[in-house]
């Protein structure tokens, strides 16, 4: 029997300027923090007993978000995004095994550049892309325990276009399409 609770308590700021009308900054901060109870009671087939586990635990980060983009002319946007976001650890099925694993830190960086042609509600956009995780949390072989197994890797690109099929009274049925490569590292 496992009764868990995992809550996330998240503060973000943001703020955009545009010091020409070209040009659009972005920058925020944002700040998780992770609260666990368990109360864990499992059969323990090496003792025939039953194995009760309470613990209580939180865990907080910070992390942070920018971006550009620049308008050379009117249809065409070229971007850059950097951002970071957390991934918890689950309280069911990571806390429980190991309550000492830590949340992982997404970092992102993204370069693009989009294309909208409005007279048909059209655009194509492109963009690559790499994400570290700074401590992926895993299962050892050796050990079959959930544990923080360090930096992994993703490199890709994306693609995506949509066109609008119809527009009537307010009402629009849109096609869209999008394509992902990703390599792990």
């Amino acid at each position: 029997m496992n009764r868990f609770m995992e809550d996330n308590l998240s503060t973000y700021l943001s703020t955009s300027i545009s010091p020409l009308p070209w040009i659009k900054m972005t920058g925020g901060a944002r700040y998780d923090h992770f609260f666990y109870s368990i109360n864990n009671t499992k059969y323990n087939s090496a003792t025939g007993g039953l194995l009760r586990q309470r613990l209580s635990t939180s865990v907080g980060t910070p992390t942070v978000k920018a971006a550009i983009a620049i308008n050379p002319y009117k249809p065409v946007t070229i971007f850059v995004n950097y951002g970071q976001s957390v991934t918890s650890p689950d309280a069911n099925s990571d806390i429980t095994v190991n309550p000492s694993l830590a949340p992982t830190l997404l970092t992102s960086g993204e370069a693009g550049i989009r294309y909208d042609y409005l007279p048909l509600g059209a655009h194509i956009q492109g963009s690559s892309y790499k994400t570290i995780d700074s401590n992926e949390i895993g299962v050892n072989q050796a050990t079959l325990q959930t544990q923080n197994m360090g930096k992994s890797y993703r490199w890709g690109f994306d693609t995506d276009a949509a066109i609008t099929l119809l527009k009537y009274r307010g009402a629009r049925l849109d096609l869209h399409g999008s394509y992902n490569w990703c390599m792990h590292g």
